[in-house]
Order: structure tokens, then sequence, then C-alpha cells
């Protein structure tokens, strides 16, 4: 067998790269999958874990709320960290927030977090209206080229949302919130 002796999270990234390969190349002579050429599909990102939190309310139950999501390919090919910011009436429908601002990002430990563009929406900001949605947002990928014992983390980072009806403003520099610490190993 060709990967006897493995044990599941430890062969090294070329092995990996090599197997998929293959595996892509025999169920194309199939007739099964057509190969393609480019990044990973979007479907091929495997979420880990998703972590939401209220970072504040008013006195109408409006509640402003963050969200971050880690993601990795199959075959440890790469990481990647997306946040979700939204406002919602306390049976969770949603609402139009005024304005958000939120940065989300992916770390690594032994290293400084990349983060993604920072996102701003909403007429209070002087921008186009959030709308009645998640407002969404991607951390740069992280290739999986660390050592085992290393870990990694989504996070999205000062966070401001303005509530719709009362224009209350909750959250802002500081307000973050983080996933677990994950492994490749």
């Amino acid at each position: 067998m060709l990967l006897s002796g493995h044990r599941p999270g430890r062969c090294n990234r070329i092995m990996r790269r090599i197997l998929l390969s293959l595996m892509t190349s025999v169920l194309a002579i199939a007739g099964l999958v057509i190969p393609t050429a480019g990044p990973a599909m979007a479907a091929d990102w495997r979420l880990l874990e998703h972590v939401c939190k209220v970072v504040g309310s008013d006195s109408l139950g409006n509640q402003g709320v963050h969200c971050i999501d880690i993601y990795d390919l199959p075959f440890g090919e790469g990481w990647k960290a997306e946040n979700s910011i939204y406002c919602q009436k306390a049976d969770r429908t949603l609402l139009n927030c005024r304005g958000i601002k939120e940065t989300p990002g992916i770390c690594t430990s032994g290293k400084a977090c990349r983060y993604g563009a920072k996102g701003v929406c909403g007429t209070w900001y002087g921008h186009s209206a959030c709308g009645v949605r998640k407002v969404r947002n991607t951390a740069p990928v992280e290739e999986y080229n660390h050592p085992c014992g290393s870990y990694r983390w989504g996070i999205t980072v000062d966070t401001t949302i303005v509530l719709p009806d009362s224009l209350k403003e909750v959250g802002g520099v500081g307000t973050s919130l983080r996933t677990s610490q994950w492994s490749g190993c």
C-alpha cells in the first residue's frame, strides 16, 4: 500500500500533493473528474469552527453581532479565516446595520497575524448601505508550511457596529473575537 504506516495529519506536504495529483489523474482518465487549473474552489474549504458573539444591543432589542470562522483545505494545503458582521433583532431576524467597521485576520503561533482589508459599510460612515445581510470579509490565505506544533486561529478585530433605529454604536477599537487554536498535525 502506498501509505502503509501512515498516521493521519503527519504526512508531508509534498506527498499529499503527489497523491492528490495521482488521484485526480486517475479519475480524469476514468472520465469521473475534469481537472481544473488555478486555486482551489470555495467548496474545497472545510469549516473547522464558527464562533459568534453579540457585541452590544440597544433598548429596542436590536443587536450587533460579529462572527469568525476558520477553514482548512483538504490535504493541509492552507488555512483561511472569514468574519461576518450583522445586525439582528432578538429573534435573530436580520436588520440593516447603519454602519459596520471590521477587520478579519488569521494568526499563526510564532508569527504576526495577517489581516485582510479593513471593511467599512453604511451611510453612518459615508459609504453605501450595508444592506439586510451578513457582511463578510476574508483574511489572506495562510499556506500550510509551518512545522508541527504551530497553531492557527481566526480573529476579527476592532469591530464597530451602528445599530438601526437607535443609531447606537457598539463595539469599537479593541473589540475582538477569535476561534480556538488549530494545528495541522
